[in-house]
Parts: structure tokens; sequence; C-alpha cells
């Protein structure tokens, strides 16, 4: 089977906006088929079944049916802005299934992979697995590293403020400029205590505290080599030393990227919020960095456990005021008000940063079209079919009468009820809009398709069926 790949099939604003769902498809309630039986042709490959999209009227998310096809996730990966990839979702939704799934795709790369919790599903990818008490960084070897490790350790984005949090960098870099291993490092802390202020005694005090959870006696000396390996922090005794000691490791390994000691690394961290919640994590960097190095991946429950800065790379420099009031105007006045369209708008005028009437002009025209076109595309085969009908039949009660007689599979049987959902779906979308119209003595609901070419409608069809 031929696997569509990122040049045929992918757009990449798409993807990265709408999560995708790798098979085998978990729930076997279906409306219209059996999955299991319709997707069998799909054995061995990766494939794209269903997309979730927004909910305008409940507010939340849903599931959205789509032509299945066999995708070419690494094809995808390798050839878009860059090949950082972050995995999301709740407990139990197969995010380690999907990261085991992405990380055999790149089985001849040197995959090294952050693990937390013991007897991790990243344990079983046929990667040795390291106790990473056997290969930790000296603390010492780079006073920086050091105080940034502490930092991500202990004070994450909610401390960003305070005294103890201005005085401790400066101390850590101190301390540890003077120690080389923890020992000295705790007398170097009672020697400066001596001639401390109150509240720097306070900040030596918790520094104190904070370091005994870091000190491990039967650290090995294990050199990490070229070869794919899984670090299992889990034996480490706190939760404060494991992301200490991660945090640390990780700048060693990128250090050695930059220096081009490593080349083309796949690095992936696991429960990657207990990092990222920090602003001294170099994870910021690498996101930003990493892209002619390596790459990569960290996987967390929750988008917002990854700081804003790593989430958007890129945005609008520069901004002209007037010109912001010009293209609001004119999208309320042409393009009824359609967020999606001002942002992408905004997206294309970002590009270049050049504010004239024009241009913003030709970025609302092309921001339209693009918008209508994923719209499309993102559009389930059923709703399509809907769609096509009201295309034909304006007058909602005869497109419903078409749809109910069509012999096609995702329409038999479809009740009047289930119908106008997806017709106020298609409103909600900016495809439609509804009119009441008098026809006698009774009133009917009218369509009125707001495509700027209706016969993409049919378009889309053609490639799907």
């Amino acid at each position: 089977m031929k696997e569509t790949g990122f040049s045929d099939f992918v757009n990449a604003r798409k993807i990265l906006s709408k999560p995708i769902i790798e098979l085998p498809i978990r729930n076997q309630e279906r409306l219209f088929y059996n999955p299991f039986s319709r997707l069998k042709r799909f054995a061995g490959h990766s494939a794209l079944a269903y997309a979730i999209v927004p909910d305008m009227e409940k507010g939340k998310f849903r599931r959205e049916e789509c032509s299945a096809r066999a995708i070419d996730l690494r094809d995808y990966i390798e050839h878009k802005g860059n090949r950082n990839v972050s995995i999301t979702g709740v407990s139990g939704q197969g995010k380690s299934y999907l990261t085991i799934h992405l990380l055999s795709k790149f089985s001849e790369k040197q995959r090294i992979i952050f693990s937390f919790k013991p007897d991790d599903h990243e344990v079983h990818l046929g990667i040795p697995v390291i106790d990473a008490k056997q290969c930790l960084p000296n603390p010492f070897r780079d006073i920086n590293a050091f105080s940034e490790a502490y930092m991500t350790a202990f004070f994450s984005e909610k401390t960003s403020t305070g005294i103890q949090l201005q005085q401790t960098p400066a101390f850590l870099q101190e301390i540890a400029s003077q120690s080389n291993d923890w020992k000295t490092f705790m007398k170097m802390i009672s020697e400066k205590r001596k001639s401390a202020s109150k509240n720097q005694i306070e900040t030596l005090n918790a520094i104190e505290q904070n370091v005994k959870s870091l000190i491990i006696d039967d650290m090995g000396s294990v050199e990490i080599g070229s070869e794919s390996i899984v670090f299992d922090f889990s034996t480490l005794p706190t939760k404060q030393s494991q992301n200490f000691y991660a945090e640390l490791m990780l700048r060693q390994i990128y250090r050695e990227m930059e220096e081009r000691k490593r080349k083309d690394v796949l690095i992936c961290i696991d429960e990657a919020h207990r990092l990222t919640k920090s602003y001294h994590t170099i994870l910021d960097v690498m996101s930003r960095e990493i892209r002619d190095k390596g790459m990569l991946w960290i996987i967390t429950q929750n988008l917002i456990d990854i700081l804003p800065e790593m989430r958007a790379k890129e945005g609008l420099n520069e901004y002209d005021k007037e010109s912001l009031g010009l293209l609001s105007a004119l999208l309320v006045r042409d393009y009824r008000s359609d967020a999606r369209i001002g942002i992408k708008a905004l997206e294309i005028l970002g590009r270049s940063n050049k504010w004239d009437d024009d241009l913003i002009k030709t970025a609302l025209k092309q921001a339209y079209v693009e918008v209508e076109g994923e719209t499309l595309k993102n559009l389930g085969d059923r709703d399509l079919l809907i769609l096509a009908a009201l295309v034909k039949n304006q007058d909602t009660n005869r497109a419903y009468s078409e749809v109910s007689a069509s012999s096609h599979l995702l329409l038999r049987g479809v009740s009047k009820s289930t119908f106008f959902q997806s017709v106020n779906y298609l409103q909600n979308l900016g495809l439609i809009t509804l009119i009441k119209k008098k026809i006698g003595r009774y009133y009917t609901m009218e369509s009125q398709i707001l495509l700027s070419d209706a016969s993409i409608v049919s378009g889309e069809l053609r490639k799907r069926l």
C-alpha cells in the first residue's frame, strides 16, 4: 500500500492544529461501519482515521470522521519546519503507544530516551535500559549548568519572584565554583553563612536543605556512547533529584551536539512537564535551536504544561496599529467577522511584517481561500455529502429528502434530527447560512452557500469518493 507523504497529503498547519489518532481504533461502537473490517487494509501501516475538531456549539471537541488513508509520519516529521514533536493527551489515551510507534520509524538514529516511571513503555522498545545513577554527570564540572539544573528542580514557573529566587543563582555559582564534591559544597555553605545577612542565611539554609536530596552515594561512571539508550531516572530517591540530574544530563548531551560530537540525535523526554514547567530548563533553547543538530520529542499530559515560549516561536515582531484597524474593519464588512480568516491573515502578514492597504486586502483574500479549503478538507465524509445536497437543493427539506433517499453507506438511515445537526454544524463552520423563508402558509429553512466557488464541494467529493 502506498503511504501518502508530506508533499502529497499532509498540510503542516492542519496537522499541527488537529491531533491525529493512530490505528488501531479502540472504540468499536461506530454508527455506520465496523472500523476493524473497513480498515483491515491498513494493517501494518500508520493511518489517519479521524481528527479531533472543535465543537463550536458545545465549546468542546468532538471526533470528526475523515477519509481513512495510510500516511507516512516519518516523511512528515522529516520535512516539516523542524523535526520537533510534542505528544499530549490524558492518561490512557495512547501517548506511549504512539511514541513507541514513532520511535520505531527512526531506528537507524541514536535515540536517547529520558524515562521517569519504573517499567515504562519505553523500556520495551528493545533499546538498552540503564539505571541513570550509573552515568550521572559530575554536577561541579559546569557551574552554570549546576545552577540552572538546581533552579529547574526546585523553582517552577509559579515561583518567579522573591528574595530567595533572586539570591539563589549567585550563591549556587559562587559556592559550586569552590567545590569539587558535595561534601565540600556543604562545608562552603557553612562558611558562607557566618558572614551572611538574615535574608542570605534563609537562602543558604534552603539551599542546604534542598541539596541533601541531590546527594547520590552510589553514582557510577558509565560513559554515554553512540548507541540508543533509555535512561531510567525512577531509581533516584526524590522527584527533585530526578529532575536535577535529568536537566544536567540533557545539558551535557546538547553541549556535545553543539560541538558536533553527537550528530542527528533524537532526544525523547517522557513526563516532560517535570522540566518544561520551569523557565530555567534548556528545553526552551533546544526547541528553538536543535533543528540542524537533531530532534527533540516531548510527551506530556497537557499542552499547557509546555511553556508558551516553547509552544510559539514565531509571531508579529512589528505591526501597524492603523493597519490592524483596517484589517479588522474589512474582516467585519467582507468576511462575516470570521476570526479564523483574521488569524490566518495575520499569519500571512507576519511572514513579511509589511503593512499597507493592498497587502492587507491580498492577505485577507488569501486567508479566505485557505480557510475555506482547509475547512472542506477537514470536513467529515457525511457532512461533506450533506453539504453537497445543500448546494444542489438550497431548500433544507428537499435536501433532506435527497439525503434520506440516498443509497450511500454514510447516508443510509440518517434521521431528520441528525441531518439538521449536520446543517447547524456546517453553518457554525461558516460554509452556509440558514434563512427562514415563507412558502404559502408555511415556513421553511433555506440554505445560502457562502463558499467562493460551490464547485469545490464536488471537487472534494471526487477526491475522496
